[in-house]
């Protein structure tokens, strides 16, 4: 498999994600995902998009974070992560980032799109 680049920005805080096939290592600047987030917290926002499709252990990811502060770094990073991982999916995997028109003129995000979906799926909303 190739790798798969992206970029992620929050604030002043601006994230370069390079990801291919692994075990699931987490690189940042050189560090291990523990050691450049021990908080919690910050773990869990970087590893949403991979948890909520079910690929902890699928991908390795290797990132450069620059600027801001460390949340938005972590939010600048969760967004890359899920942006690189839009191209790894197959179509089916892509049904939850597109938007619902049915039946209407105006393009929305209506409950019902989330209630056909699978609920992991339905998940993606949220991020």
């Amino acid at each position: 498999m190739e790798k798969v680049n992206a970029l992620g920005r929050r604030k002043s805080a601006v994230a370069r994600v390079y990801v291919g096939s692994g075990k699931g290592n987490i690189t940042i600047n050189g560090k291990e995902l523990a050691v450049y987030f021990p908080d919690d917290s910050l773990k869990y926002i970087v590893m949403q998009p991979l948890t909520v499709t079910n690929t902890q252990a699928n991908f390795d990811i290797v990132a450069n974070l620059d600027g801001g502060g460390i949340k938005g770094q972590a939010e600048a990073l969760r967004l890359a992560i899920a942006r690189a991982g839009i191209p790894l999916r197959s179509e089916e995997g892509r049904i939850p980032f597109k938007r619902c028109k049915r039946g209407r003129e105006k393009e929305t995000w209506p409950a019902w799109c989330t209630q056909t979906l699978p609920v992991q799926q339905a998940l993606v909303f949220a991020l």
